[in-house]
């Protein structure tokens, strides 16, 4: 049998999760043009305005839904395919608490999220950047254009596609594409989680082209991230980007209904500055809450001791090759516990003891074999 190549230089990984987006994407589009030829018989691109037929606003949404298969889910899931020695969407298994504590934390950080988002909107770039703002400005306005018809429609039935298209499709495959493949290739080759979600975060938020809403998604994807790597499991993070997505497509239609306009749906809401506070402590309290909440889980259920070390260089290093392979461990320093006084445990994911068992092996025999 051929051993599966658990250390795969990460760079070569990332190569390969853009061709394969690249690909996607454009055969995705070609797709898009096809059936909006056959089934609509439309120009495309429709003018982004009040004048658009039903049938250029059903061709929209259709759009957006292949889009978002071509350029985020398939790529992700092809990705998988071509890397089998890496687990990119965890399915580790998970209680109903976590799932109530997201929902919590998302309203609880409403207040603080509107004045992040206040803020951003006035932010101002130096003069000598105004060509980049007068561009960002402009895709914003864009962007606008084409999401105004689509969420301003007060019908049921709009409503009902509008759940499909704006919060259950985005939420599976830009979680698939961003905190499953993209952090997880990102964690290996930073070999430092941290700097994986933060990355990927910026990404997300970036590729979404709104920059005056660039802040308050990038914290929402630092959340994601995070999600993910405590649970170890991609439907965590799904859940909350559904929540979200699902609560801003509630409250358009609601607000169709009631004849009010999209600059009124975009409107800063003013908050005390007690609400502010007590939002902000109240969120910070609810992740502090899931954190712990995985971490005694995770040691008691889902994580197996795997090595004990006397030497906390030695212990390092070996965490922070796992790591880079894309494997989470976590050493738990009992060098002060009157227990097991003088030792650091590694422990990794149940899921991944076989990989990690593996490239601790590989790592002791190369350094045998340079010794002698």
């Amino acid at each position: 049998m051929d051993k599966i190549p658990l250390n795969k230089k990460p760079i070569h990984s990332i190569f390969l999760l853009l061709g394969l987006t690249l690909i996607s994407s454009i055969l995705f589009q070609l797709l898009m043009l096809l059936s909006g030829s056959l089934l609509f018989k439309e120009v495309f691109p429709p003018p982004f305005d009040s004048n658009m037929s039903v049938s250029q606003l059903n061709y929209l949404k259709l759009a957006l839904l292949i889009g978002s298969f071509g350029t985020f889910l398939i790529p992700a899931l092809w990705f998988q395919r071509k890397e089998k020695q890496f687990q990119y969407f965890p399915t580790t298994s998970i209680e109903a608490r976590p799932f109530f504590l997201v929902l919590i934390v998302l309203f609880a950080f409403v207040p603080v999220m509107n004045l992040i988002a206040e803020l951003n909107q006035n932010m101002h770039l130096p003069k000598s950047w105004k060509a980049v703002e007068d561009w960002m400005f402009k895709s914003e306005q864009e962007a606008e254009a084409m999401m105004r018809p689509i969420v301003m429609d007060a019908s049921w039935l709009s409503f009902l596609f509008n759940i499909l298209v704006l919060a259950v499709v985005p939420a599976i495959v830009e979680e698939y594409f961003f905190r499953g493949a993209l952090q997880g290739v990102l964690t290996r080759w930073f070999g430092n989680i941290h700097w994986a979600i933060l990355i990927t975060a910026l990404i997300f938020s970036a590729i979404h082209l709104q920059f005056y809403g660039f802040l308050p998604r990038f914290l929402l994807g630092l959340f994601f991230g995070y999600l993910l790597y405590w649970s170890q499991n991609i439907w965590l993070p799904i859940a909350a980007h559904f929540i979200n997505n699902f609560t801003v497509t509630l409250l358009a239609f609601i607000y169709a209904k009631q004849g009010k306009t999209y600059e009124e749906l975009q409107a800063s809401v003013d908050f005390s500055t007690i609400l502010y506070i007590f939002s902000a402590l109240v969120t910070g309290l609810l992740i502090s809450q899931i954190y712990q909440y995985f971490k005694k889980r995770n040691m008691e259920k889902d994580w197996q001791k795997i090595r004990e070390f006397h030497n906390e260089i030695e212990a390092e290093m070996v965490k922070q090759m796992l790591e880079a392979n894309g494997i989470p461990a976590i050493l738990l320093n009992k060098k002060d516990s009157s227990y097991l006084f003088g030792k650091l445990e590694l422990f990794v994911n149940k899921n991944y003891t076989g990989q990690a068992e593996t490239l601790i092996i590989e790592q002791e025999e190369n350094r045998n074999r340079d010794e002698n």
